[in-house]
């Protein structure tokens, strides 16, 4: 009884955690790749949420007739307009950034890569790989994100990857709540 109780206390005080990636949705009619992110509120994105969680429980059958290689070089130019230097992948059909610094710590610094790939040829997820950097050279991975990370990374890149005609759709967490949400 005492462990649950010490289990309950600790997990009230702990940081909230993102998923470590976002999906966007590959061909997307003109009319919704014009709308920005900035046009868009959180009613909005629920909604989006639950038609993406309708949409994929149905798989719609593929409408996406660019290549891979195209569809790439769609997300590098999204990466680019963001700011993100762009490295060659550790994976073909892969698209792949170098570091970048979003903290500095007294002994360390917060550094993320980020890696796109194609799922299915309807989806491309957006994968953070955030690292620590210490000062006398060590390197770590974090094998968490906080929100305030994930929304500095993702909503960064969200109107570059909308306006390459991309759909924000989330991850399996955003997804989930939408649907919980919508069916309650």
């Amino acid at each position: 009884m005492l462990a649950v109780c010490l289990i309950l206390l600790v997990s009230g005080c702990s940081p909230k955690l993102a998923q470590k990636y976002v999906d966007y949705r590959i061909d997307v009619p003109d009319s919704v790749a014009d709308k920005s992110s900035s046009e868009r509120d959180s009613t909005d994105l629920a909604l989006e949420f639950e038609a993406t969680y309708v949409a994929l429980d149905n798989d719609p059958p593929i409408t996406n007739k660019e290549s891979d290689a195209d569809v790439l070089k769609r997300v590098g130019a999204a990466l680019e307009a963001s700011g993100w230097i762009l490295v060659e992948p550790d994976v073909e059909y892969a698209v792949a950034t170098d570091k970048r610094k979003f903290a500095s710590w007294l002994f360390y610094t917060v550094e993320a890569e980020l890696e796109v790939i194609i799922i299915g040829r309807k989806y491309v997820r957006v994968l953070i790989h955030p690292y620590r950097h210490y000062f006398w050279g060590a390197r770590g991975r974090i094998p968490y994100l906080k929100s305030g990370m994930a929304r500095a990374v993702f909503e960064s890149l969200d109107e570059e990857f909308t306006a390459q005609g991309f759909k924000f759709i989330g991850n399996a967490g955003m997804r989930d709540a939408a649907f919980q949400k919508g069916s309650g």
